[in-house]
Order: C-alpha cells, then structure tokens, then sequence
C-alpha cells in the first residue's frame, strides 16, 4: 500500500480513483502505473523541481502534474480492462451499438402507442361525442384538427420542423451550423403522431427512423449533445476546480464519454437506420439490408459514405456486428412492448406459382408498370412541393403566398374531404394493406384502379404541403392496388382467351392448356406489386424483397418478388427525367 505524503494537493483523486493513484507533495509525485501507463505497479517516487526535466520525463513540474492528473482521471472514467486497447475500444463501440438498438426500441413503442390511442380519441371517443351519423362527415373533421395541430408545432418550432433524416445525417460532420437539434426533432415527432393519428395518408416509417438515426447521434456524440456530460470542457474545470490544472478528458482517447471517430460515427448511424426498420415492420433482416443498402446514401449525400471514410489501422470490422445488434435487440424490444399489436403482418398467404414459365413473364411485366407508378409518384410529389414552396411557376398560386405554418392545414382538409368518400384511403394502421396482400379484403377493378390514384395523389399532396410523415406504408399500399388490379386484369383476358380457343381444342391440349395457361391468386401479385413499388421508389430491390419475405415467411415468394423488384427500380431510373431523391429528403420520404 503506497502512503500517502502530507500537503497533497490532489486529494480528490483518491475518491476518483478509489486508491491513492497520485500522491503530490513539495519535491516529489508518486506516479502508479494504471493499464499500460508509466511506472511501476507499486508506484515510484519521482523528484522533480519546478523548471528542469532531470528525469527526462520531457515535462517540468507543472506539464507533469497535470500529466499525472489527466491520467489519473482517465483512469477513475474508465477502471483498466486488462486487455487489448484495440479489442477495448471496438467493445465499447458495439456497447453503443446495442445501447441504440435498446433505445431505439422503446421510443418506437412509446411512438407507435401515441399513434394507436389518439387514434383511438378521434375516432373512438370523439366520434361518440359528435352527431350522428358520426361515422361519415367526421372523417373528415379528423385529419382537419391533426393538421391544425402540426401548423401549431411549425408555428413555434419553425423551419426546422421540416428537417427530417437529411438533416440528420449531415449532422455527423464536424460543423456548427449542421448539429443534430434533438428538442426539435422531438417536435417533428409530435407532429408526425397528430398527422398519422388522424388518417392523413402518410406513414410512420419516416419518423421511426428519424428516432433511430436521431438516438444514434446522442449516442456516438454524448460531449456534444448532453449539456453535463463530463467529457466538456467547461465541467471539467468545474469539477476540478481545486486542482492547479485544467484537464480535457476528450483528449484522453478511450474514455467512455468521449465522441466517436468519424468512421464509428458512420457506423452508428447505419446502426440507427438498421434498428428503426427493424423496429417498425418486426423484421431485422430487412432494417439490416435497409442500413447496408439504403442508409449509406443518406452519407453519401450529405457527408460521406462509411465506403469513403478511412479505416482505423488495426481495427477490427465491427460496422456489420454493430448493425446486426441494434437490428436484433430493438426488435426485442418491440416483440416485447407491443406484442404485435400494431405491427404490420400478413397471414393466410398461401403463395405458390403455379406455372412458372407462364406466371414469370407476367410478373416481369408487373415490375415494369410498378416502376411506371414510382416515378409517376415522386414526380408528383415534388410538383406538389413545387406549388407549396412557391417554386418556379408555383409562385403564381395562391397556396404559395400563405406562411408556411399554414400550408399543411390545405393538405390535410383536402385528405379530410376524400376520405368520406373513400375511407379505405386513410392511414388507419395497416388494416387495408393487410387485407389486400392477405387476400380477407377483396375489392373490384374499378375500385382499385380509383384507390391506387386517389392514394398517390394524397400522399403526394400531403408530404408536399408539409405535413409529416413517411412514404414508406403509401409505397406498400399502391404496389397492392397495382398488383390487384393488374392479377384482375390479366384474369379477365386469360378467361377470354380460354372461351376462344377452348371450344377448338381436344382433350389432351384442353387440359395442357388449362394447366400452363394457370394463374396465382390475386394476393400473390399485390404481394409482388408492394415489393416491387417500394424497391422501385427507394432504389433499395433487396430491402424491399426481404420486406415481404420476412412478413409472409414463403419461400416460393422470392422469386417473382426478386425479379419485378429488380427490373421495377431499373426501369424506373431508366424513364426517370430528375435525380433520384434520397429516402426522406424533402423529395422523397421513407
């Protein structure tokens, strides 16, 4: 046990510390090794005077003991793992990997929860409240009062309520001007519970990722983002303030509260977008083919992807471990909250092709027309924009001239008006997808060529006007109609072309023909439509075919859903007259 020399001036460390680290007296430091740092385990006496470096230390007296001292601190912040710095550091960085996942979880629940019980006020409660009949003309006061509700939020928190996942990831880069806002963005959230909670046709899936990505920069950037963190500069003096010395723990790499490198940054924020996908469809793989293929081109855009961020030498590949984790925990979590509740899932689905040399063509052709609707959509929700913003020719229109706060209310009277006569057109969960894709909703042609343009139109108008929400749960909904209306259709011909030919043909080709002449039920090709639309709108064929795989769990699905997926976003890009737009941009949405 080392004894401690009178008129220390460092006493405080020993409550830091736990043991007597660093014992300073007139002429002499006591300077005790801790993981890896110089002297030995019993400690040594060093002799110093005020000015020389007798010891060739490389310091004088006072370099030493604050030397000392930012060692010793260093050491009480983080206690000595025994063990490969390298393989300590990359521990630390999964740490905050699963600690976003965790997180990112249990605000999602908390966020969906909202949803669902305002949801219930307005058309539960406030129904019961209203005249009758109360189930009609009130569809369309709801969306109405929710987006009176989202022009106050903007009102008070101004332009940057219109900050959404960009604004995010831009926030990685060592700049001022670009930091993340967490109490803002927290208004953004509210807004998008109120626009959701009342129908308007958007969905959640844009703002569940703002919370992961969001989580992940508070946790890759604590000493920016937390006002009492110990890693700042100005709590560091505080609470040292009887000491001779100043001490910056950032400086001391390896502590737990300090910011992470750019590259873990990078990861982190892969780590995010993973975990929030994961969370708001119960489908890791999926949130984990989302990070890999989608979230890079949020970085790509606004800093830089991870692919062009230089690698740590001898540093371990932990980016596909950190993403894999906070996708696998914040699922957990969710099983775990919302016990499938308000999760999307498709049952009774039982998908088969049953002739694939006939079947495979038409789904081919469904991929095409899937990228046909996604580029129709995004050019109309940047028109809409257009007309909002008061860009270009849209600084003539009326809507324009009206202050910002004011624009979203225009989006969602008109979304009010609608759904009295098409219900099936608000946001209300996932029980119209769900029951198109898993075949309890059946709905005829006419009905769903008017639903799949009504839909784009209103979640075109809606992100446009700046109402909040995703366009990720819109996307789903018009490959749906899509593919209903197109199995219809073909349907239809292939029952013509049989009363054609059937009266001339024999036995034997009758039966030939019946069997290769054969169609897949119609939930198999709104199956296929949703992957392909979605794939097609957010250029992500993996993420989008994993989607629908995981939420029917068949097999036989991949095929059909990779190939249209696949030619749908080609096709897309290849007729598309702009830039593609970045997930949820002011452009686009997730």
């Amino acid at each position: 046990m080392v004894e401690r020399s009178g008129n220390a001036v460092y006493d405080n460390v020993k409550d830091l510390c736990g043991v007597d680290g660093l014992v300073r007296d007139e002429d002499e430091v006591m300077y005790v090794k801790y993981d890896g740092f110089s002297g030995s385990s019993e400690g040594s006496r060093l002799p110093i005077t005020d000015n020389d470096d007798k010891y060739g230390l490389g310091m004088n007296k006072a370099d030493l003991a604050e030397d000392c001292m930012k060692r010793a601190v260093t050491n009480a912040l983080d206690p000595p793992a025994h063990q490969d710095p390298v393989i300590a550091s990359t521990m630390r960085f999964l740490f905050r990997a699963c600690l976003i996942g965790l997180l990112t979880g249990g605000m999602i629940v908390v966020y969906k929860l909202s949803i669902a019980n305002l949801a219930g006020f307005f058309f539960d409660d406030l129904a019961g409240v209203l005249p009758n009949p109360a189930f009609y003309w009130p569809l369309a006061l709801y969306p109405i009062l929710g987006s009176m509700v989202v022009c106050t939020l903007a009102y008070f928190v101004g332009p940057d309520i219109c900050d959404g996942i960009e604004s995010i990831a831009a926030s990685v880069e060592k700049d001022e001007y670009r930091r993340y806002k967490p109490l803002k963005q927290m208004g953004r959230l509210v807004a998008s519970i109120f626009t959701l909670a009342s129908g308007i046709s958007l969905g959640p899936e844009g703002p569940s990722v703002e919370i992961g990505t969001g989580i992940s920069r508070l946790v890759a950037d604590t000493g920016k983002y937390l006002p009492y963190n110990i890693g700042s500069n100005v709590t560091s003096s505080t609470l040292y303030k009887n000491a001779d010395v100043s001490i910056d723990v950032n400086d001391s790499k390896g502590s737990s509260c300090a910011s992470c490198s750019p590259l873990e940054q990078r990861q982190l924020f892969l780590a995010g977008t993973s975990a929030a996908v994961s969370a708001g469809f119960n489908a890791p793989i999926t949130g984990i083919f989302f990070a890999l293929e989608c979230g890079n081109r949020y970085l790509m855009k606004n800093t830089m992807s991870v692919l062009q961020t230089p690698e740590e030498d001898g540093r371990p590949r932990a980016d596909i471990a950190a993403i894999v984790l906070s996708a696998t925990l914040s699922d957990i979590v969710v099983d775990f909250g919302l016990q499938h509740t308000e999760s999307f899932s498709l049952q009774g689905n039982y998908y088969a092709m049953l002739s694939p040399l006939f079947e495979l063509p038409l789904y081919v052709g469904l991929g095409l027309f899937c990228g046909v609707i996604s580029v129709f959509f995004l050019q109309l929700k940047e028109f809409y924009g257009e007309i909002f913003k008061g860009n270009t020719w849209g600084s003539y229109l009326p809507v324009a001239n009206l202050p910002s706060s004011i624009k979203p209310l225009v989006g969602g009277t008109i979304c009010g008006i609608v759904a009295i006569f098409y219900p099936q057109t608000i946001f209300a969960g996932y029980t119209v997808l769900d029951g198109i894709i898993s075949g309890k909703t059946s709905l005829g042609l006419p009905l769903l060529l008017q639903l799949l343009l009504i839909k784009i139109q209103l979640s075109a108008l809606s992100a446009g006007s700046g109402l909040i929400g995703g366009i990720f749960a819109p996307a789903l909904f018009f490959g749906a109609t899509a593919g209903s209306a197109y199995h219809a259709i073909i349907s239809n011909s292939l029952s013509n072309f049989h009363s054609l030919i059937d009266p001339y043909l024999s036995a034997e080709w009758f039966q030939y023909s019946n069997r290769f002449l054969t169609l897949a039920n119609a939930p198999a090709y709104a199956t296929v439509g949703a992957a392909a639309t979605l794939g097609a709108i957010f250029r992500a064929p993996l993420t989008s075919s994993m989607l629908l795989f995981e939420l029917t769990q068949n097999h036989d699905i991949v095929l059909p859903v990779l190939a249209a997926t696949g030619l749908a976003g080609l096709f897309a890009e290849i007729i598309s007259s702009s830039s593609i737009p970045t997930l949820d941009s002011p452009k686009a949405g997730v």
